[in-house]
C-alpha cells in the first residue's frame, strides 16, 4: 500500500501489458510500475491467455520476457469463466472482450 493509505485495487488492459512488455519507454511500462509501487494490480486468466497468444503469434521471442515479467509481478489473480453464457451480462460490443 502507498504511503496514504489509498491504495486502488486496478484491473490492466491485455494491451496495456503487451506494450509494457515490448517497450521499456513506453507509458505503459511506466503505469505498470505505479500501479505496482502504489496499488494493488488485478489480472484476470483471460487477459494472461490472450497476451500469451497474441504473443506467439505476433512476437515469439518474447514468451521468455513475457514469463519473467509474470512471474515478478505483484498481482491478484481473477478466474475469467470460458462459458459466458452462464451470466447475465449487458451489451458489449467486442463479444471477445464478455469474459473480461
Amino acid at each position: 500500500m502507498n504511503e496514504r493509505g489509498t491504495e486502488l485495487r486496478i484491473f490492466v488492459d491485455s494491451n496495456v501489458l503487451i506494450s509494457a512488455l515490448l517497450s521499456e519507454k513506453s507509458l505503459c511500462r511506466q503505469v505498470i510500475r505505479v500501479i505496482i509501487r502504489n496499488h494493488h494490480l488485478i489480472l484476470c486468466t483471460h487477459s494472461l491467455q490472450e497476451i500469451t497468444r497474441v504473443l506467439k503469434k505476433k512476437f515469439p521471442g518474447k514468451i521468455a520476457e513475457w514469463d519473467n515479467m509474470l512471474a515478478s509481478l505483484d498481482f491478484e489473480l481473477a478466474y475469467t469463466p470460458e462459458d459466458t453464457s452462464l451470466f447475465d451480462v449487458p451489451y458489449i460490443r467486442d463479444a471477445e472482450d464478455l469474459p473480461i
